[in-house]
């Protein structure tokens, strides 16, 4: 029982870490639009 629980926190964890991740890369891709935009 200990187990699965441990399992399920550890993919709960690993959910969050994508989820951050892919803001992360919207973030990037609007900042490098940004600074494509200011070159110009």
């Amino acid at each position: 029982m200990k187990n699965d629980l441990t399992a399920s926190v550890l993919e709960c964890i690993q959910k969050i870490d994508n989820i951050r991740e892919g803001i992360e890369d919207k973030r990037k891709t609007c900042q490098e639009k940004k600074h494509t935009y200011s070159i110009v």
